[in-house]
């Protein structure tokens, strides 16, 4: 059953010399799973329409064991503010 009209985007070759940038717009019904190496392809999920719903999970997988906590910390901030929004993540709790 769809329940949104949003789409995962993503832009193939978009930093490789000499090639073409090509987009597909995919549509991702319930239950799909999509693996990519988020780093290397640029992608992101079109807005929701009115009274639409969407649950995406996410799972970064580090390749260096060794990253400095600070540089974790900034990769982990990064990845919030992307996906919930500057406001989301820096607004004060309202658990006080």
């Amino acid at each position: 059953m769809e329940r949104s009209s949003s789409r995962l985007v993503c832009q193939l070759y978009k930093n490789v010399p000499g090639r073409a940038v090509e987009e597909r717009a995919l549509t991702t019904h319930p239950g799909t799973v999509i693996l990519f190496n988020g780093d290397k392809l640029w992608h992101s999920i079109t807005p929701l329409g009115e009274g639409e719903e969407r649950v995406s999970l996410t799972l970064e997988y580090v390749t260096d064991p060794s990253m400095h906590p600070v540089k974790r910390l900034f990769s982990n901030l990064k990845d919030a503010v992307a996906y919930f929004g500057f406001r989301a993540v820096f607004r004060p709790s309202a658990r006080a």
